[in-house]
């Protein structure tokens, strides 16, 4: 698959995965909460879902989360719902981890939502990445094949979801020391360097995720070494290899995105053939 393909493939419409155009633009039936458009799901459930009208109600043509709060409240209610759309067979797959779920990325939390069902309802969703640089090229782990998601497939070096309670740097931390043993000390020298945004429809329902891209420059003798099993291991790699790496779909879609933009930032000749102008219609540069 070329550059084009992933691009295509993570964002066809070229949307930022906040905007509350997802749903119209994707033909899914807008979903509300407090006057406000926070997911949508398949028409396919509208009427499934108002069957429990504990939680849902109809808005017009729209659905509405109708559970008052607090916000525990009605995190309880949701997983309950989420938990027999599981048993049914809808929303794929179960983590036990939560997502905090807000109108917007600045917004208070309305509620919470096992990360499994966040697809199911289009809600918006926040990723940790890393570049793992050196003198000779960049880290590349490979998922473990007991991973849920994309097992096998090649990552950045460290890559993990935001959970419910946790920052964007707060994942950072965590993930990079859980996934290739790097400590709090080292970490404090990775800066952002991207915001890169996924607004696709999977199997699963409607990703809409920010990537948030770091780069760090490592030790050319430093190592990573997993700690918690999900990692089978890491090899470096030349930027040039990297580059072929991506357009042979050997990364997760993801990872080849954020792989894309540190081969764009290095202005590496293996990236000549990607649309820049398309990539930076998706992605955001931190102040």
């Amino acid at each position: 698959m070329g550059y084009l393909k992933l691009l295509d493939a993570a964002n066809p419409l070229r949307l930022w995965p906040g905007a509350e155009d997802s749903a119209a633009a994707f033909l899914r039936t807008p979903l509300w909460c407090d006057g406000h458009q926070v997911g949508s799901v398949d028409p396919a459930f509208f009427a499934p879902l108002l069957e429990f009208s504990e939680v849902f109600g109809p808005a017009g043509e729209a659905l509405e989360i109708t559970c008052p709060g607090p916000v525990r409240r009605r995190s309880a209610a949701l997983g309950t719902v989420c938990r027999r759309l599981h048993e049914a067979g809808f929303v794929r797959g179960w983590r036990e981890e939560l997502l905090a779920i807000a109108a917007s990325e600045e917004a208070p939390k309305l509620f919470e939502i096992e990360r499994a069902a966040a697809r199911f309802f289009g809600f918006l969703t926040h990723a940790a990445h890393l570049n793992g640089l050196t003198p000779e090229g960049v880290w590349i782990a490979r998922r473990s094949p007991d991973k849920p998601t994309d097992p096998g497939l090649l990552d950045n070096l460290v890559a993990g979801g935001v959970a419910a309670g946790m920052s964007v740097h707060e994942t950072l931390l965590k993930e990079a020391w859980e996934e290739a043993g790097l400590g709090a000390e080292l970490m404090s020298q990775a800066h952002p360097v991207a915001h890169i945004g996924v607004c696709r429809l999977t199997p699963e329902g409607l990703q809409r995720e920010i990537l948030y891209a770091h780069d760090l420059h490592l030790p050319d003798t430093l190592v990573p070494e997993n700690q918690d099993g999900e990692v089978a291991g890491f090899h470096r790699e030349p930027l040039a290899r990297a580059a072929a790496l991506v357009q042979e779909e050997a990364f997760t879609l993801d990872a080849a995105l954020v792989q894309m933009d540190c081969l764009i930032r290095a202005e590496h000749p293996g990236i000549g053939l990607l649309d820049i102008e398309r990539f930076e219609a998706i992605c955001q540069r931190p102040n």
